[in-house]
């Protein structure tokens, strides 16, 4: 390692300016600020910025060791060494158990865990990190493949925040060439990666052949492009936010939208983001696609997440996140006509006429066995309960009875769905139907004549 410079300065105007501000803003209010140190050209370069402009003793630099190299150990003998010729504290960790799989992703999580535990242990609300414009094309590339929103296509941006610590990037207006060109002017090493030019994760396959495949083809800076894209995206999606802020209102949990905001898939979007991320959960992106799709239908929309809903109501036009309404333990017995159930479901009970031409509509499965069943009991009277783990029935054309639970399984029914759904009995206690599935052997049509015809109706 050379010797540390005597003096590095560097034009703070080629930094990004809003990242800068918000470096100043956290000086201005006594705050000290965390600065991550990788050894490579990017980070030493950031903490050699945070000490020229918020002085040595106001930066704390955090590294992490994940072990999985093997120069991980003289990269962190570096970094101690660097730290202690500018003055700068160091908070050094190493992993100590074993990873079951080494991804991109599982190292990044780690990482990412120890810079907010280390922040929050000392009391430190920001972190400076050194991304530059090559990561901001690398990220696009990477979210474009997999479909990202706006949000993920403007990332990283030069001020964010998780968990309650910002992190700060002044960094984003300079390309790797850049900061090594500065770097090399005042004699200041750094650490190379080795894994770098390894194609094992997807970043570096895109750092190492797909980037130079697309300079290689262009006649402009795709870096540069990427960059400018990131900005004017981050643009569009600061004004949805904004024209979002207008347009709904937080209430005991929900979020009421306005009658526009209800008819823009972007405010939706929105909406369902600010919903998920208030409770810490995930929704896959094709879900939230079908879910704005059934809601710009001015319907009432429905899907299931980890162990609630995501509701939207057309009337109210509100969307929530809430647990499923169980059904009561209590029977219900049913009537003729529409018959109320928990959570706004209801089930119709109706004695028809089977003709020829039903009976065959029927056998062809011509009936959502989801939404109806045609049924002819032994007696009368019927009436609905929850479905206990218990319960079980042979279904037409079955020799033995089977679990309800398990043919709903096979039907790949949501699990959530099936804590609302009903389980149809007779009087005497004999399963005759659930949602969903076929109806009891026992009572099946076989002939025309008189019958019963069972509808669910769900809320959603």
């Amino acid at each position: 390692m050379k010797n540390l410079p005597q003096k590095f300065w560097f034009d703070e105007n080629r930094l990004e300016q809003s990242a800068l501000a918000q470096i100043r803003a956290c000086l201005a209010s006594g705050q000290k600020l965390a600065a991550a140190l990788s050894g490579g050209s990017d980070s030493v370069f950031l903490l050699h910025m945070a000490v020229q402009i918020c002085g040595a003793e106001n930066i704390v630099a955090l590294h992490y060791n994940h072990k999985v190299r093997k120069n991980a150990d003289a990269d962190e003998e570096f970094c101690k060494k660097l730290c202690a010729g500018l003055g700068v504290r160091l908070v050094a960790k190493s992993r100590k158990k074993s990873l079951k799989k080494i991804s991109e992703e599982s190292l990044r999580l780690i990482r990412k865990k120890f810079f907010e535990d280390e922040c929050k242990r000392l009391k430190i609300g920001a972190i400076l990190q050194g991304h530059i414009k090559n990561d901001v094309a690398e990220t696009m590339l990477m979210r474009l493949m997999r479909g990202a929103s706006a949000d993920g296509l403007c990332a990283p941006r030069p001020v964010s925040k998780t968990n309650s610590l910002a992190k700060i990037r002044p960094l984003l207006a300079l390309s790797k060439a850049q900061i090594q060109a500065e770097l090399k002017k005042f004699g200041i090493g750094w650490r190379e990666d080795e894994s770098n030019r390894e194609n094992k994760f997807l970043r570096n396959k895109i750092r190492n052949e797909i980037l130079p495949a697309i300079e290689k083809a262009s006649d402009f800076s795709f870096v540069n492009s990427a960059a400018r894209a990131r900005m004017l995206i981050e643009e569009d999606c600061a004004l949805i936010a904004e024209i979002f802020e207008k347009s709904a209102q937080w209430r005991g949990g929900k979020i009421f939208l306005s009658p526009e905001a209800a008819r823009s898939p972007a405010l939706l979007r929105r909406a369902i983001q600010a919903l998920l991320a208030q409770k810490n959960l995930k929704l896959r992106a094709a879900a939230v696609d079908d879910f704005i799709k059934a809601c710009l239908k001015n319907k009432n929309a429905q899907t299931s997440l980890k162990e609630n809903f995501l509701t939207f109501s057309a009337k109210e036009l509100s969307l929530e996140i809430s647990p499923p309404a169980a059904f009561p333990h209590k029977k219900i017995p049913l009537k003729l006509g529409e018959n109320k159930l928990p959570g706004g479901a209801a089930l119709v009970l109706e004695e028809v006429s089977v003709s020829k031409g039903l009976l065959e509509k029927i056998r062809a499965g011509f009936f959502k066995e989801s939404e109806c069943a045609f049924v002819a009991p032994r007696q009368k009277e019927f009436f609905a309960r929850e479905i206990l783990p218990s319960d079980a029935y042979a279904p037409i054309g079955a020799k033995s009875a089977r679990l309800v639970k398990d043919m709903m399984s096979a039907k790949k029914t949501p699990v959530l769905k099936r804590k609302s759904f009903p389980l149809v009995c007779l009087s005497s206690g004999e399963a005759v139907w659930a949602p969903t599935l076929a109806p009891a052997d026992f009572c099946k049509l076989s002939k025309i004549g008189r019958a019963f015809r069972l509808t669910y109706r769900a809320s959603f």
